[in-house]
């Protein structure tokens, strides 16, 4: 899965440990999600769009989740 997390992330200054802790997750796992080696649930998907603007609809490529 190729996603835009990391360029969103970025405009938003945060740091993968940043990122994670905000939705609950380990650094890990987040950083797997953003260079798509796992597919993050809904609730994370959605906790990810409410951090980085529900406007980011291209965050994820829908067809490969």
């Amino acid at each position: 899965m190729r996603n835009n997390l990391k360029t969103a992330r970025l405009e938003k200054n945060l740091t993968h440990n940043e990122m994670a802790d905000i939705i609950g997750l380990v650094r890990t796992s987040y950083t797997n999600i953003e260079i798509g080696v796992k597919n993050p649930s809904e609730r994370v998907i959605l906790k990810i769009r409410e951090i980085l603007g529900n406007d980011q609809e291209d965050l994820f490529d829908i067809e490969k989740l």
